[in-house]
């Protein structure tokens, strides 16, 4: 039996996490989901068990609060010059790349924008003063995109032109 101070989330495996309710005071997903249905569990359809993990341990150090965002542009290539909280240095950059853009779409999709921000910054940081070559070699990329591709993305994904 829960206590009106737990709730359970349900992640895309199936799995059941018992955490505190606080979590509704950064996660929009979380605070409607409680307000619209008599039931202390929501289901995280798109969510994993990593990267809800990785939320649940933001949210505790946070202790359910916002944090700062990080500084606007970023100063440089490295997080911890855009983040005030040590803490969140370290958490962030403990992320592999995979890790860090499930972490940035749990977010993304549970509304903790000020975790999502940091993920983005950290994930900016990965492409501040890189040119393309380097960005390729980074990033495995082989060929070069042909005009045709482009606008197939473009209009795949809504791309707005510069």
């Amino acid at each position: 039996m829960l206590s009106s101070q737990q709730i359970t989330l349900i992640t895309k495996e199936g799995h059941r996490i018992v955490t505190r309710s606080e979590l509704k005071n950064i996660s929009v997903l979380i605070k409607n989901e409680l307000l619209s249905q008599n039931s202390n569990e929501v289901t995280l359809s798109d969510i994993s068990l990593d990267s809800l993990q990785k939320v649940l341990e933001f949210a505790h150090h946070h202790k359910y609060k916002h944090p700062d965002v990080p500084k606007k542009p970023l100063p440089s290539s490295n997080i911890s010059d855009a983040l005030e909280d040590p803490w969140d240095c370290f958490f962030i950059k403990s992320l592999d790349l995979k890790l860090l853009i499930e972490t940035m779409s749990a977010a993304d999709i549970m509304g903790i924008e000020s975790l999502s921000e940091i993920c983005q910054a950290q994930l900016a940081t990965f492409f501040k003063n890189k040119g393309i070559e380097e960005l390729n070699q980074e990033f495995f990329v082989d060929e070069e995109l042909t005009l045709s591709d482009e606008e197939e993305l473009v209009k795949k994904y809504r791309i707005p032109e510069a």
